[in-house]
């Protein structure tokens, strides 16, 4: 609305100033003309100055509550070659992507555990570690979440980036380094919880006790791992939290599975990661909660957090 008032002001200004400037002769009713022209050009020019600040404000406003845009991004060439193997051959078990995708979350908290106990990071808060995986038949939605580690920026780009490259196995050559200099409690005391199937259709996912060391935890090889939701999806949803101290946004990941992907700054989103599968028609079987209780029960020998 602002602008458009600001134009009109603009174009009444133009011909007044048009018209005010054409005067040619200078008697005494031309005086009067001229000069209640002139004082109509001031007025216009007034509105235009208040019109002009009302655009202003209307864009910081708009800065403020878009201050981050979407990001584009491209696959790697090798990676675009790789999706297209996932999306259509890779997996003739399609169920497999949730064993995938539930090994990353409970790597994701297996990392957080490190982090804690060897004082990289400092929670402000008491963590409860789980893996909640949800579903919503209405809109075709496969829905998995951790208190894991999260991602930063840069680790999103690197680790969901490239489908060649394990975060989980660069994780492994850190703790590898570090071992000789950490002295690890390897015996962690884990709280147990019961798989159950809750009101909102949410299977809350139990943490085992295991005596396993960090190494042998952490099973991000398994696969192609995360790229495997693209078997099921045709379009996957992260949002991301990093749990590092000096990371206090939030990102939101974006893929068609078509070679490119987006990311976006957004706010008030927990720590850990969420995935959103939009499942394909051909996989509605996925949105159903009875159905992926029973393969989560089916795959939990795989791991410390089936």
């Amino acid at each position: 609305m602002s602008f458009s008032k600001f134009m009109k002001c603009s174009t009444q200004l133009s011909r007044r100033l048009s018209n005010f400037e054409g005067k040619g002769t200078f008697n005494k009713s031309a005086f009067y003309n001229c000069t209640r022209e002139k004082c109509s050009i001031v007025c216009l020019r007034k509105k235009m100055n208040v019109e002009l600040k009302k655009i202003c404000e209307i864009s910081k406003m708009n800065k403020r509550n878009y201050s981050s845009e979407c990001e584009n991004y491209e696959f790697k060439a090798e990676t675009k070659k790789l999706l297209q193997i996932v999306a259509h051959s890779l997996y003739t078990d399609k169920e497999v992507f949730i064993r995938e995708l539930i090994s990353n979350s409970s790597d994701a908290i297996e990392k957080l555990r490190f982090l804690l106990q060897s004082g990289n990071i400092k929670a402000s808060e008491n963590i409860t570690f789980h893996i909640k995986v949800s579903t919503d038949e209405n809109n075709n939605l496969f829905i998995i979440e951790d208190s894991g580690v999260g991602m930063n920026k840069e680790e999103i780009i690197d680790n969901l980036g490239t489908i060649a490259k394990s975060g989980s196995l660069n994780f492994l050559k850190k703790l590898k380094e570090q071992k000789e200099s950490i002295n690890r409690n390897n015996n962690i005391n884990k709280n147990e919880i019961d798989n159950k199937i809750n009101n909102n259709n949410n299977i809350d996912v139990p943490i085992e006790g295991n005596e396993k060391s960090q190494e042998g935890d952490i099973i991000g090889q398994f696969g192609v791992g995360f790229y495997s939701s693209f078997v099921v999806s045709n379009k996957v949803e992260v949002f991301t939290r990093s749990y590092d101290n000096n990371s206090s946004k939030g990102y939101h990941w974006v893929s068609y599975g078509n070679g490119t992907f987006t990311l976006k700054e957004v706010d008030n989103i927990p720590k850990g990661t969420k995935i959103i599968c939009h499942l394909k028609d051909s996989c509605k079987e996925f949105s159903n909660i009875q159905n992926v209780q029973k393969i989560v029960e089916k795959f939990s020998s795989f791991i410390n957090f089936p």
